[in-house]
């Protein structure tokens, strides 16, 4: 997974949208997630992260879709945000491992209502 440029997703809005992150790939083996919590974004209002707890897939940089195993991703709800501003969205996860981890970042487009994808 490149880490360089992330891919920009959309969101109207008024929309809430559940986004995901896969630690998979920077977790030890055998760890998992005990904790995840969002960056403050001025603007964004996220719901509680809450870790999967069955697999899950989850869109990658270069647009593929990865299985997550249970326990080695995120999915948080985002709402709110200003048409025509792209937010980065970064999570932070503790893990069984005492490891501290920040995700890759997540650029998001926030589009008018009335714009088309």
């Amino acid at each position: 997974m490149s880490v360089d440029t992330p891919p920009t997703r959309s969101k109207r809005a008024s929309e809430v949208r559940a986004i995901r992150f896969n630690f998979s790939d920077r977790l030890d083996s055998g760890e998992t997630i005990s904790t995840a919590t969002m960056a403050v974004v001025s603007g964004l209002t996220f719901g509680t992260p809450v870790v999967n707890v069955a697999v899950m897939e989850v869109e990658d940089n270069d647009g593929t879709y990865r299985k997550c195993a249970i326990g080695k991703g995120v999915t948080v709800t985002v709402t709110g945000g200003t048409a025509g501003t792209t937010y980065t969205l970064k999570c932070t996860i503790t893990t069984s491992g005492s490891q501290t981890i920040i995700s890759h970042p997540y650029s998001l487009a926030v589009v008018a209502d009335s714009s088309a994808f």
